[in-house]
């Protein structure tokens, strides 16, 4: 889709609608729309623009960054992600990729990378605490002399 002034001598003064590129400046002087994951807000020959991080936006033709939606909370995307399977839960969380939920992994468990992996036991002989800091192993603590911790749980036996 593109538009020219009134009067104009050939598809040269031809530009692209909003919502629409001819980034490549093909010799036709063709439109496209922009593709999933992009917008384009005015009139003119430029590039679509990516939406942000953590957005997505799953059909084509969008005039504006408005039009990209939220991942969940929790969790993230690329920058231009075209569907909401492109959301991923958050290192600390876990939950299906493009799902309803990214829940925190529970006291002595972590996760440490962005996806739908599943929250893992800390190592023998440390502990997690708090799920604030789930998200990697680095955060968990060497149990003090005395204590032990047992099981898949953040729970301790004195020793």
């Amino acid at each position: 889709m593109s538009t020219a002034p009134a009067l104009s001598e050939g598809n040269h003064s031809c530009k692209c609608n909003a919502g629409y590129t001819n980034w490549l400046y093909t010799a036709i002087h063709s439109c496209a729309a922009c593709a999933k994951g992009k917008y384009k807000a005015k009139l003119g020959p430029m590039g679509c623009d990516d939406c942000a991080a953590g957005k997505y936006l799953d059909s084509t033709g969008n005039v504006h960054s408005d039009n990209c939606t939220s991942c969940i909370d929790n969790s993230t995307s690329k920058l231009g992600s075209g569907s909401m399977t492109a959301c991923m839960c958050n290192p600390g969380y876990t939950g299906d990729n493009g799902g309803d939920v990214c829940t925190a992994c529970e006291s002595g468990k972590y996760k440490g990378t962005t996806g739908s992996v599943t929250c893992v036991d800390c190592d023998a002989g440390k502990y997690l605490d708090t799920q604030i800091l789930a998200h990697t192993r680095k955060h968990t603590h060497v149990c003090v002399t005395g204590l032990h911790v047992f099981g898949q749980s953040s729970r301790y036996l004195w020793m």
